[in-house]
């Protein structure tokens, strides 16, 4: 199997996917924070290459694995281009439990229709993993995500007509400290209205080289402490609605990453306590967020 790297895979659920490249790069690339992508032109793969991929894959694999489409978004791909290539693996792989994917708000906003969905839905894909990052139309703005509020509240009402579950993720420090309370007020209700399976917290890593960076080293942005991470944490999830059912993973890319995970309703109250038990030094707790790097 041949990868043009570096990859990305979507932590421990995908851990044990096979990983088909269907694009190269990221189609977007411009979020102003994201450094995985800045050196990897952008291009679509043929479809004659995924095939050859296929069937090198076929050829390792003595089960049908779950699959997962890489690299950013392969919903930068229409439905028509899309199709064939679903086809295909689940030709290769009939017995897949699924082929997921990395998808984008504002892709489905532009690009799928319900029935689209409903269609991929057919072809086996189970779950999208998309990145939220923030609620906040300044914040989005601001980090050049390409979408708003209004459209990804839009992508998530197609999203649930259709029946297919997604998550939403959540970067905790994304609006400095001017914007703090905007991006987690405005986070919270985005939350509330999209309804999605599942909400990632992980902590602002702000990677030299990036154009957000940059704006740290202009002073045109301020980098919170982690007293500031964990309100944040706080307050969002004080701020999800008492009866939404949601899977709750919080704690990425603090030191020693403390993930805490739990089923809301029902776990509310084991993981508020849990992350209110966390063991930080006050010393850690007053520095600014880490500068490159993993923790």
């Amino acid at each position: 199997m041949r990868y043009v790297e570096p990859i990305f895979r979507p932590g421990p659920t995908e851990g044990n996917s096979y990983l088909l490249q269907v694009t190269i790069g990221c189609a977007h690339n411009k979020c102003t924070f994201c450094s995985f992508f800045k050196n990897k032109p952008f291009r679509t793969r043929p479809l004659e290459e995924i095939k050859e991929d296929l069937v090198m894959a076929r050829q390792v694999y003595r089960y049908d694995p779950p699959v997962f489409l890489i690299d950013g978004d392969a919903t930068c791909y229409t439905m028509d281009k899309l199709r064939p290539i679903l086809q295909e693996v689940r030709k290769t792989f009939p017995n897949s439990p699924h082929t997921n994917m990395y998808a984008r708000f504002g892709d489905i906003y532009k690009r799928y229709s319900v029935e689209d969905l409903k269609e991929m839905k057919e072809l086996n894909v189970k779950f999208l993993y998309m990145g939220m990052e923030s609620g906040s139309d300044k914040v989005l703005s601001d980090i050049h995500k390409g979408v708003t509020q209004a459209e990804m509240l839009e992508a998530a009402a197609r999203m649930n007509k259709a029946g297919m579950p997604f998550n939403g993720s959540v970067i905790l420090g994304l609006g400095g400290i001017t914007d703090s309370e905007e991006h987690i007020r405005e986070s919270i209700k985005v939350i509330n209205q999209m309804h999605p399976v599942s909400i990632g917290t992980t902590v602002l890593n702000l990677q030299p080289g990036t154009p957000l960076y940059e704006d740290y080293l202009a002073g045109r942005f301020e980098l919170p402490t982690y007293r500031d991470i964990l309100r944040e944490e706080r307050t969002l999830l004080e701020g999800i609605d008492a009866d939404m059912p949601i899977e709750v993973w919080t704690g990425g890319f603090l030191p020693g990453d403390r993930f805490v995970v739990g089923q809301f309703p029902e776990d509310r109250n084991k993981v508020m306590k849990a992350i209110s038990n966390r063991r930080i030094t006050n010393m850690l707790l007053d520095q600014k967020l880490m500068i490159g790097g993993g923790l």
